[in-house]
């Protein structure tokens, strides 16, 4: 069991991905999975996460990918990525909510 789970609803962020897996590699906390819900995106998003997915620095990082044909919903999405965590503590994040990630982390750890 990981110590926490970051779930991430992604809706035509394709410009968020780089900076979100990039802040997500660079956590000192690493005991941390990732769920990334692609909530039926009509953008380049699967190629640009595939792309930051295959950097050196993101190699490291747990991440869960499901692609949905259809949009689930706010909701129905998270509840979805919900049921598939395995961490002791739950985030849910936005894919633009990359920079605030340092502070809340650095509260796990203690």
């Amino acid at each position: 069991m990981v110590k926490a789970s970051v779930i991430i609803l992604n809706y035509n962020g394709s410009r968020f991905l780089d900076k979100l897996f990039e802040t997500l590699s660079n956590q000192t906390f690493k005991d941390l999975e990732v769920i990334f819900l692609d909530n039926a995106s009509t953008d380049d998003g699967r190629k640009v996460l595939k792309k930051a997915l295959n950097k050196t620095t993101t190699r490291q990082l747990r991440v869960r990918v499901i692609g949905s044909s259809m949009s689930l919903g706010f909701c129905r999405g998270n509840n979805t990525c919900l049921r598939l965590a395995e961490g002791e503590y739950i985030m849910f994040l936005n894919n633009a909510g990359a920079t605030v990630l340092n502070l809340q982390y650095s509260e796990l750890a203690k």
